[in-house]
């Protein structure tokens, strides 16, 4: 069943963003019930950093600044919370994490990342998992599947073209771009992977078997389901030219190790005309079909389909229209709830932006506090201001001011002085 069959409303809220509305209960069941075998449907949105694309939910800081608070206790908690609100507006998969190493800062998509170090990286990503599925490899119902994106080497593209070639030794494969991933596999146990866009050493990643069987399963010990990117199979042959037609990119894809194609159009009927005349041996349907069946089993989306009554009328767009934010959150999201994950994402933006409880610098987290000065540039000694701030408030200050001024900023730590006071000394710069 095709995910177009599903009613899914763009609708525009306050201030000119964009939010999706989904339909109620019954309406997102009957493509399942109308479908011969029964079988229900498994939502996926791209939950980057909260499940930002459904009004009322939290939207947390991108992954680039969860990278500057090294703190992975905290990449957790988000990553639990967004699971929470998935779940409470029927969504059970994410497109996340992504665990691109992004070595060339050209790259459009750094703010994606967790930057440029692997071990960084696989703490980060490998703790967003964990608190997105579960610790104990059972899905509560609090719980949505992960999805370890973009298998591989994506984060250094030629000119920093996104889905660039890349063409890298498989030492630097190994070293730099794969630990991410094995560490998603082997301690977070994610349960489904994404191809990247890119293709390695001449060969694209959606139809490189070594890639997806070779490495992925049989020495990582992968067991969940691959899932394409948008048209990235059509991409092949239309935008790194190494299939023939469409149809062949789609038949080498499943071959490759494939199991769901994201974006379909005339995919299936290919898929199955290559099962008929032989080409793709009916076994491999089953495994691919089998894998996603286990992971709807593991949601228990047959024994029991989320209701979410965001849309009080299934069959009116207009009143899914006219509902406000705030509606909607009553709705979906309880008061508590929303102000507890708003509070967590405020904690995290404050970390990240060096101004929180993990702010990089000496003595205890509670004791540091970032200290800016403007001087002038004409070699002036004395500050222009002085002020406790954080990096991003100095430089807003600094591009405010019309002088020509240069921003210096240090991390001070109050110590207790001889009276039992708090006295100041300067920790570097």
């Amino acid at each position: 069943m095709r995910t177009s069959a599903i009613r899914i409303w763009r609708k525009r809220s306050g201030k000119g963003r964009w939010a999706l509305s989904f339909t109620s209960f019954p309406v997102k069941r009957r493509p399942a019930s109308e479908s011969r075998l029964g079988i229900p449907l498994l939502l996926g949105v791209d939950a980057i950093h909260g499940n930002a694309l459904h009004e009322g939910c939290t939207i947390y800081p991108t992954n680039i600044n969860m990278a500057s608070t090294f703190n992975p206790a905290m990449m957790e908690q988000i990553g639990a919370e967004t699971a929470q609100e998935m779940r409470r507006t029927g969504m059970y998969w994410t497109f996340a994490p992504n665990l691109d190493v992004a070595r060339d800062a050209h790259w459009g998509r750094m703010g994606e990342t967790y930057g440029e170090d692997p071990l960084l990286v696989s703490e980060m990503g490998k703790h967003l998992i964990w608190g997105l599925q579960g610790r104990d490899g059972v899905y509560g119902e609090d719980h949505v599947l992960a999805c370890a994106k973009h298998l591989i080497a994506g984060g250094e593209p030629f000119g920093g073209i996104n889905a660039a070639p890349m063409d890298l030794s498989e030492r630097k494969l190994r070293e730099v771009f794969l630990p991410p991933f094995v560490a998603a596999v082997k301690d977070a146990h994610v349960a489904t992977f994404m191809a990247a866009h890119n293709e390695i050493n001449g060969i694209p990643c959606h139809g490189n078997s070594w890639l997806l069987k070779d490495l992925l399963r049989d020495e990582l010990g992968f067991d969940g389901f691959v899932v394409s990117d948008w048209m990235d199979i059509e991409r092949m042959h239309l935008y790194h030219h190494w299939m023939p037609s469409v149809e062949e990119a789609f038949r080498v894809s499943v071959e490759a190790g494939i199991d769901m194609h994201m974006q379909g159009d005339g995919y299936f009927e290919t898929i199955v005309e290559a099962v008929r005349n032989g080409r793709i041996p009916e076994r491999r349907i089953d495994e691919a079909a089998g894998k996603i069946l286990e992971a709807k089993f593991a949601l228990g989306l047959f024994e029991a389909y989320p209701s979410v009554a965001v849309a009080e009328d299934a069959s009116s767009q207009k009143n899914a229209h006219q509902r406000s934010s705030a509606t909607a959150e009553r709705t979906v999201l309880s008061p508590e709830m929303v102000r507890q994950h708003r509070e967590t994402a405020l904690e995290a933006a404050r970390q990240g932006d060096g101004a929180g409880s993990r702010a990089p610098g000496p003595g205890p987290p509670e004791e540091r506090r970032y200290v800016a000065a403007l001087f002038p540039r004409t070699g002036g000694r004395e500050p222009r201001s002085i002020s406790p701030i954080s990096l991003r408030r100095g430089a807003f200050r600094l591009g405010r001011n019309k002088g020509p001024e240069t921003l210096r900023v240090r991390t001070e730590c109050r110590q207790p002085d001889d009276s039992g006071g708090l006295g100041r000394s300067a920790a570097g710069r």
